[in-house]
């Protein structure tokens, strides 16, 4: 509970000289004093009954200093007249006027305004048990977006979603950056594998627009001897002619590009060059560097 008070201002109004040579000022009181009376609870009846208490020990405190104060000024007045030898008849009434002011001095306040404000708890307020809801509300909320994340990304991460889909064509491997030079031996090996007969051409089909497979083509290309093999790089399928599609001499490999090729490529670009009548050995992923 908190009680601010704001003190009212005195203010010269008039200064004038009377005919004895003497100054006569005017005072003016601006304002009255008023009383702020704060509260912050839990509830907002436990706030309006200790402001009703509070008010009630104000008025009784004010009529108190009022009462005192009228009674100072009638004894002043009472001593006053005592030593005045002439009419004191004035005196006398201000005295009478005083101590019938002093009989019906209350000290009441008047209600001016009322404003409610609503607050929300802070962290010495909030229960423990509140914390720990959060947090595991939290940690579940987090979990469910990570795994609706995982459920509904499309893209090639990795070679597990290629191995084990079976719906997709057969898996021939991985070629990273870091290990670039044996995973081009080991996915030439298994084309070598692949293929039955010699001489055949191995067409690359970039499974993404824009994607360039001649990088590819290039290093699969210093791992072949006596021309048992022959790389070459094509177009996306978007991009093929007719004459393309329907030249049923050559052999594909879809070339995915890891985390930027998708399930949904893959399956597209296998579905169309099989309807074509086309071969197709398998897939290969790729990083993005090569």
């Amino acid at each position: 509970m908190t009680i601010t008070r704001s003190e009212p201002q005195t203010s010269l109004t008039h200064i004038a000289t009377d005919k004895y040579g003497k100054q006569q000022l005017t005072m003016l009181n601006v304002g009255q004093p008023n009383y702020i009376l704060s509260c912050e609870s839990s509830t907002e009846q436990d706030c309006n009954q200790a402001i009703e208490i509070y008010v009630k020990r104000i008025s009784s405190a004010r009529a108190t200093a009022i009462q005192r104060g009228i009674q100072a000024l009638a004894d002043q007045i009472q001593s006053v007249a005592k030593q005045t030898p002439g009419d004191i008849s004035q005196l006398q009434l201000q005295q009478t006027a005083l101590s019938t002011v002093l009989n019906s001095t209350t000290g009441e306040m008047g209600f001016v305004s009322e404003r409610v404000e609503a607050r929300s708890g802070t962290v010495s307020t909030v229960k423990a048990s509140t914390f720990l809801f959060g947090g595991v509300f939290g940690l579940v909320l987090a979990l469910l977006i990570i795994l609706q994340l995982t459920i509904t990304d499309d893209k090639v991460r990795n070679d597990r979603i290629l191995r084990t889909k079976s719906d997709l064509p057969v898996f021939l491997g991985e070629i990273s950056k870091s290990n670039q030079d044996a995973d081009v031996t080991h996915f030439v090996a298994a084309l070598i594998a692949q293929i039955p007969t010699a001489g055949n051409s191995v067409v690359f089909v970039p499974t993404l627009k824009g994607q360039t497979v001649t990088g590819l083509v290039g290093l699969c290309s210093q791992h072949i001897t006596n021309n048992k093999i022959v790389f070459e790089a094509s177009v996306h399928i978007d991009e093929m002619s007719v004459d393309h599609l329907s030249a049923q001499s050559k052999t594909y490999v879809l070339v995915a590009e890891k985390n930027h090729s998708t399930i949904h490529d893959v399956k597209r670009n296998s579905q169309v060059l099989s309807r074509s009548n086309n071969r197709i050995l398998g897939t290969v992923l790729v990083s993005s560097s090569i």
